[in-house]
């Protein structure tokens, strides 16, 4: 199976582009907002932490020290979800 890519334009105001750029170069806006996005979507439970490091572009060990820089849980499940592995296992 072939992945494909879609490329994605977003269009910031001249002032933020200026503040993102001081702070790690407009060449890092591109990987910056990837990773944010990936953080983001495995935060909210739609991606797993592999698909999500993926997209991030990282390992999954440097996805998990980002979390942690973040200040993101690593642990990405609720009280059902650990009930439901409980039983499945018990």
């Amino acid at each position: 199976m072939v992945a494909l890519i879609k490329t994605v334009s977003v269009s910031l105001p001249q002032d933020a582009v200026d503040v993102l750029a001081k702070s790690g170069g407009v060449l890092d806006l591109a990987d910056e907002s990837r990773v944010a996005a990936a953080i983001e979507w495995y935060r909210e439970r739609r991606l797993s932490m592999e698909r999500a490091a993926g997209i991030a572009g990282l390992a999954i060990r440097d996805f998990l020290d980002e979390l942690v820089r973040r200040r993101v849980s690593v642990i990405n499940f609720d009280e059902a979800d650990l009930a439901h592995e409980l039983s499945a296992n018990g």
